[in-house]
């Protein structure tokens, strides 16, 4: 039975912004099991205002040590490795998969902070 790290600097996964425009990249902690990416602070855990971001956009579970992407039904849709996804249909998310939200870049990372 292995157990997590006890270090307070253990791999952690987070996910890697690059927003439009902007000169350095970003990290987002995934910190709950379900993580909503959207424009609506009040569903979100992480708030894109990009032009074109739905109110509740994608949804990342985790679920065991693997993590799921969804697209929430959005009006402008996903692209996951370069290709449209189908709304409500879950994806598998592995380490250095992108997924890009009204020109955003999100990429799954796992690694010290």
């Amino acid at each position: 039975e292995t157990k997590p790290p006890a270090h307070p600097h253990s791999a952690r996964t987070y996910l890697e912004l690059n927003e439009p425009n902007a000169a350095a990249t970003q990290r987002i902690e995934l910190t709950q099991p379900h993580f909503i990416i959207g424009r609506s602070p009040d569903v979100a855990q992480f708030v894109a205002q990009g032009v074109g971001t739905s109110r509740a956009h994608v949804e990342l579970s985790r679920e065991g040590g693997e993590y799921v992407l969804k697209d929430l039904g959005s009006r402008n849709g996903t692209i996951l490795k370069g290709e449209s996804m189908v709304p409500y249909k879950e994806y598998p998310l592995k380490e250095g998969d992108a997924f890009v939200i009204a020109g955003w870049s999100f990429t799954l990372r796992s690694g010290l902070y």
